[in-house]
Protein backbone atom coordinates (compact mmCIF):
# COMPACT_ATOMS: atom_id res chain seq x y z
CA UNK A 1 0.00 0.00 0.00
CA UNK A 2 1.32 3.41 -0.91
CA UNK A 3 -0.86 5.49 1.38
CA UNK A 4 -1.82 7.69 -1.59
CA UNK A 5 -5.51 7.65 -0.67
CA UNK A 6 -4.64 8.53 2.91
CA UNK A 7 -2.62 11.50 1.60
CA UNK A 8 -5.61 12.66 -0.46
CA UNK A 9 -7.91 12.38 2.55
CA UNK A 10 -5.49 14.34 4.73
CA UNK A 11 -5.16 17.09 2.10
CA UNK A 12 -8.93 17.33 1.70
CA UNK A 13 -9.93 16.93 5.35
CA UNK A 14 -11.24 20.52 5.57
CA UNK A 15 -13.37 20.08 2.46
CA UNK A 16 -14.62 16.69 3.62
CA UNK A 17 -15.60 18.20 6.96
CA UNK A 18 -17.59 20.92 5.16
CA UNK A 19 -19.55 18.23 3.28
CA UNK A 20 -20.18 16.32 6.51
CA UNK A 21 -21.50 19.46 8.23
CA UNK A 22 -24.11 19.86 5.51
CA UNK A 23 -25.54 16.37 5.97
CA UNK A 24 -27.00 14.91 9.14
CA UNK A 25 -29.16 12.01 10.24
CA UNK A 26 -32.67 12.88 11.29
CA UNK A 27 -33.47 10.49 14.11
CA UNK A 28 -32.29 6.93 14.36
CA UNK A 29 -31.80 4.73 11.35
CA UNK A 30 -30.11 1.59 10.16
CA UNK A 31 -29.01 2.65 6.70
CA UNK A 32 -28.77 5.26 3.99
CA UNK A 33 -28.70 5.59 0.24
CA UNK A 34 -26.18 8.02 -1.21
CA UNK A 35 -26.51 10.07 -4.38
CA UNK A 36 -24.09 12.59 -5.91
CA UNK A 37 -25.58 14.97 -8.46
CA UNK A 38 -28.63 12.72 -8.56
CA UNK A 39 -26.58 9.63 -9.48
CA UNK A 40 -26.85 6.65 -7.15
CA UNK A 41 -23.53 5.96 -5.43
CA UNK A 42 -24.49 3.20 -3.05
CA UNK A 43 -26.60 2.00 -0.20
CA UNK A 44 -25.43 0.95 3.23
CA UNK A 45 -27.66 -1.19 5.46
CA UNK A 46 -26.88 -2.29 9.01
CA UNK A 47 -28.64 -4.52 11.49
CA UNK A 48 -28.38 -2.06 14.41
CA UNK A 49 -28.91 1.67 14.80
CA UNK A 50 -25.79 1.93 16.96
CA UNK A 51 -23.59 0.38 14.28
CA UNK A 52 -24.98 2.63 11.57
CA UNK A 53 -24.61 5.69 13.81
CA UNK A 54 -20.97 4.83 14.42
CA UNK A 55 -20.25 4.28 10.72
CA UNK A 56 -22.26 7.22 9.36
CA UNK A 57 -19.45 9.82 9.57
CA UNK A 58 -17.04 7.49 7.76
CA UNK A 59 -19.63 6.78 5.07
CA UNK A 60 -20.14 10.51 4.60
CA UNK A 61 -16.40 10.98 4.15
CA UNK A 62 -16.44 8.52 1.26
CA UNK A 63 -19.42 10.22 -0.34
CA UNK A 64 -17.74 13.61 0.12
CA UNK A 65 -14.72 12.39 -1.84
CA UNK A 66 -17.06 11.16 -4.61
CA UNK A 67 -18.80 14.55 -4.64
CA UNK A 68 -15.51 16.42 -4.89
CA UNK A 69 -14.41 14.22 -7.78
CA UNK A 70 -17.73 14.89 -9.54
CA UNK A 71 -17.39 18.66 -9.37
CA UNK A 72 -17.41 20.20 -12.81
CA UNK A 73 -18.65 17.05 -14.54
CA UNK A 74 -21.56 17.29 -16.93
CA UNK A 75 -24.80 16.23 -15.24
CA UNK A 76 -26.29 13.02 -16.57
CA UNK A 77 -29.74 13.16 -18.12
CA UNK A 78 -30.46 9.86 -16.30
CA UNK A 79 -30.00 11.32 -12.82
CA UNK A 80 -32.76 11.56 -10.24
CA UNK A 81 -34.00 15.13 -10.48
CA UNK A 82 -36.51 15.29 -7.63
CA UNK A 83 -36.80 13.82 -4.14
CA UNK A 84 -39.71 11.71 -5.43
CA UNK A 85 -37.56 10.18 -8.18
CA UNK A 86 -34.83 9.50 -5.63
CA UNK A 87 -37.28 7.74 -3.29
CA UNK A 88 -38.66 5.60 -6.14
CA UNK A 89 -35.12 4.55 -7.06
CA UNK A 90 -34.29 3.62 -3.46
CA UNK A 91 -37.59 1.74 -3.13
CA UNK A 92 -36.73 -0.34 -6.21
CA UNK A 93 -33.28 -1.16 -4.76
CA UNK A 94 -34.75 -2.16 -1.40
CA UNK A 95 -37.35 -4.33 -3.14
CA UNK A 96 -34.52 -6.18 -4.93
CA UNK A 97 -32.53 -6.53 -1.71
CA UNK A 98 -35.57 -7.92 0.12
CA UNK A 99 -35.78 -10.72 -2.47
CA UNK A 100 -32.24 -11.82 -1.61
CA UNK A 101 -31.52 -14.87 0.46
CA UNK A 102 -30.06 -14.02 3.84
CA UNK A 103 -28.46 -16.46 6.21
CA UNK A 104 -27.37 -15.70 9.74
CA UNK A 105 -24.19 -17.30 11.05
CA UNK A 106 -22.58 -17.25 14.45
CA UNK A 107 -19.16 -15.60 14.33
CA UNK A 108 -16.14 -17.88 14.31
CA UNK A 109 -14.33 -15.67 16.84
CA UNK A 110 -14.37 -12.26 18.33
CA UNK A 111 -11.94 -10.80 15.77
CA UNK A 112 -8.99 -10.31 18.10
CA UNK A 113 -5.50 -11.56 17.57
CA UNK A 114 -4.23 -14.42 19.67
CA UNK A 115 -1.26 -13.39 21.77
Amino acid sequence: MTGAMNDVLEQREGSIEEYRKGISMDGAGTGAAFFVNGIFQGIELFDREATFGKMFPKLLSGVAVEAMMAQGQKLSARRAKTPEETMKYVSRILAEVSKSLFEKFEPVGWGGLAV
